[in-house]
């Protein structure tokens, strides 16, 4: 059950459209792998730099105009049959965009239940 609801979570997320933007790295949108309370994944770009234990400083897009400054911390790297994974933290800071990220992430949690 888990597994599919993963794969609920992540659909949801590409329906939404949301995606990342990492300034620092000169990169146009990434799609989003998974989301979930405490961070997501995403696909590394070919020929792209992410390094386990860096902190990374992303926007969050939601929409084209919605957009949520955030850090995170690279957790892990791992590579697969569609490239390179890469799994993030959200920073613990208490700002109004990790709040409005938490709160999207339970929201396309709770919607992968129904959906």
């Amino acid at each position: 059950m888990a597994e599919n609801r993963d794969y609920q979570r992540n659909e949801l997320v590409e329906i939404v459209g949301a995606y990342l933007i990492l300034p620092s790295k000169g990169e146009g949108k990434i799609k989003i792998k998974d989301i979930n309370e405490s961070g997501l994944a995403f696909y590394c770009k070919p020929g792209g730099t992410c390094t386990e234990g860096d902190s990374i400083q992303v926007y969050f897009h939601i929409t084209e105009k919605i957009k949520l400054p955030l850090s995170l911390k690279i957790v892990y790297s791992e590579k697969d049959s569609h490239g390179i994974r890469i799994g993030c933290e959200v920073s613990e800071a208490v700002t109004p965009a990790v709040t409005a990220f938490k709160d999207f992430a339970r929201f396309i949690n709770s919607l992968s239940l129904i959906y």
